[in-house]
């Protein structure tokens, strides 16, 4: 996962974030979005949900089924 986040991170950097602080740290969506907020990022809850939903997606395309 943190190989595939790396090559997203150029194309997709808050999207990379977002699964950085949501999977590897364990926040919830709104705790994402208050540290991407506190970082500079503007982001609303929902722009940080949709931000999951698509990397989720993304990841799991990259490795597959099983």
């Amino acid at each position: 996962v943190h190989e595939l986040l790396e090559s997203e991170d150029g194309e997709y950097p808050r999207q990379a974030r977002v699964v950085e602080l949501r999977f590897f740290g364990g926040l919830s969506a709104g705790e994402t979005c208050e540290v991407l907020t506190a970082t500079g990022v503007e982001v609303s809850l929902r722009t940080v949900e949709r931000d999951w939903a698509f990397a989720r997606a993304w990841l799991e395309d990259s490795i597959g089924p099983g």
